[in-house]
């Protein structure tokens, strides 16, 4: 029998190996954000039909942002037409939304390692084939598919992840993956400011990829996954363990020695992790776990909606999180429109991303979801207020406080983000807890798909109007939500008669 977390223990527990693991997936996550996030900078410039390069170049320089391309005018897209640009963020959200739920059995599938290779070769291929693209339904198609990729990726690293690192050391991981997502956002609104281009904004954004793309085809198997598998390999998980080891200068512990010698069969290979045993021999179905197949989809959902109070919660974290997701990428695709100066705005609401994460457990979630939807409300109100009253030539000091709202709208959507998803995963119980969380990855991707069309909309107050009310509306059902900070995880689904269902 193996157990993982010792060996993992034995061969160096957090050394080079694990730091690595740590930077590619920080590097992951730089290289997504930036992806996505770019859509923000990608129509700034708005096209006439009867426009010169003279006048092009003197509209660009006139204005704050400096752009001289956009999609709209890349593909003649002018005049009333010039909103359809915004529609290239919109596919690739759109891609992201089947991409998060095929992520898991495509790594389950094909394995860890191949399946982030995969994931990074196509979103490297797609990016680049949208940027240049000589049609706009290729770029349109391309975007589509990058967003699929991108979300797959991100899906595969974070398991990897996780499944290579002791528990202990998990935290560590979590924390360099989010990291990422600060510096993608400082480092975009650098390159934005810097090119000033569209295409070649897309095109410095792939090269971000290619330093992951290097380092995973270096890493092994993810041992995890090996031992899961039904037609296990001895040899490849002692290989996995033994490149592990030479990453960190360290020897084989006994336990991983015993693997080739004979004592331990392929028939009779056992994983303990985490203090469970595992029989692999007993899997099915791509070598899952009998105990891991839960019930069927609907089952799961009749659960979800077997009381008044469950269908409560399930319906107002569902609302929430649609709006959380549309306030969380409506702010930087709306701002870039709004403010003087969009890059100084625009790094400022990237580096609120990681402060904003150790105020989730200081309130209970109620008040964190409500407080948080009410504050990106007010921010919203007021920028509405400055630009229905203030004339188009702003003061330095009304420009300062626009930037302000912008930057506190944008941390507060990040703590209504991150707050949905840590409910989404403490308050379902353990049942239909994996069911409940992917509804509500469901509506916030579709919350997030939806942001950048806010952009349709002419007037600048009615955007933010849009985006506050949507939040302000979610935020009121939250209030009765359980507290599940420091809880123990729910394991049972409440009935209708007050009793408790297994």
């Amino acid at each position: 029998m193996l157990d993982l977390q010792a060996a993992f223990s034995d061969i160096g527990g957090f050394g080079l190996y694990q730091v690595l693991v740590c930077i590619v997936g920080c590097f992951t996550l730089i290289s997504s954000g930036m992806i996505i996030a770019g859509g923000a900078f990608h129509n700034l410039m708005t096209c006439s039909a009867n426009a010169t390069a003279e006048d092009i170049v003197s509209a660009a320089n006139s204005s704050q942002h400096g752009f001289t391309t956009s999609v709209s005018a890349e593909y003649g897209l002018c005049d009333s037409q010039a909103s359809l640009g915004e529609l290239s963020a919109v596919f690739l959200l759109a891609g992201c939304i089947p991409g998060s739920l095929m992520a898991g059995p495509a790594a389950d599938s094909i394995g860890r390692i191949p399946g982030l290779l995969i994931g990074l070769l196509c979103t490297l291929a797609t990016n680049l084939l949208a940027a240049l693209a000589p049609q706009f339904w290729l770029h349109l198609a391309s975007r589509l598919v990058c967003g699929f990729f991108v979300s797959c990726t991100l899906g595969s690293v974070f398991v990897y992840g996780n499944e290579v690192l002791l528990t202990e050391h998990r935290g560590r991981f979590v924390k360099t993956y989010n990291l990422g997502t600060a510096i993608g956002g400082i480092l975009l609104a650098l390159l934005a400011f810097v090119l000033r281009d569209y295409k070649w904004l897309m095109i410095a954004n792939s090269f971000f990829i290619i330093p992951s793309i290097f380092v995973v085809a270096f890493l092994p198997e993810s041992p995890s996954w090996l031992l899961s598998q039904r037609t296990k390999s001895v040899k490849k998980v002692r290989r996995a363990l033994q490149k592990i080891a030479w990453i960190n200068r360290r020897p084989l512990p006994e336990s991983v020695l015993s693997l080739s010698s004979g004592g331990q069969g392929e028939e009779s290979l056992q994983l303990e992790e985490n203090g469970e045993l595992l029989d692999t021999q007993q899997t099915k179905d791509h070598g899952r776990p009998r105990a891991m197949l839960g019930g069927s989809l609907c089952t799961a959902i009749k659960k979800l909606l077997s009381d008044r109070v469950s269908i409560f919660r399930l319906l107002s974290t569902c609302l929430y999180s649609f709006s959380s997701g549309f306030a969380y990428y409506g702010f930087p695709f709306v701002i870039t429109h709004a403010v003087p100066n969009i890059y100084i705005t625009f790094a400022l609401m990237a580096a609120v991303e990681s402060p904003a994460l150790p105020l989730l457990n200081i309130f209970s979630r109620g008040r964190t979801l409500f407080f948080s939807g009410v504050a990106i409300f007010c921010c919203c109100f007021f920028i509405g207020i400055i630009f229905f009253v203030v004339p188009t030539q702003l003061s330095t000091g009304v420009m300062v406080l626009l930037v302000f709202l912008a930057v506190s709208g944008k941390f507060f959507s990040n703590i209504a983000f991150c707050a949905i998803m840590a409910v989404g995963a403490e308050i379902y119980p353990t049942a239909v807890r994996n069911t409940g969380l992917g509804l509500l990855m469901a509506t916030l991707r579709t919350g997030c798909m939806l942001s950048p069309l806010v952009n349709f909309i002419p007037y600048m107050p009615a955007r933010f109007a849009t985006l506050g009310l949507a939040c302000l509306v979610a935020a009121f059902p939250t209030r009765s939500l359980p507290d599940t900070r420091i809880q123990d995880l729910t394991e049972t689904v409440p009935t209708a008669a007050g009793g408790v269902r297994l």
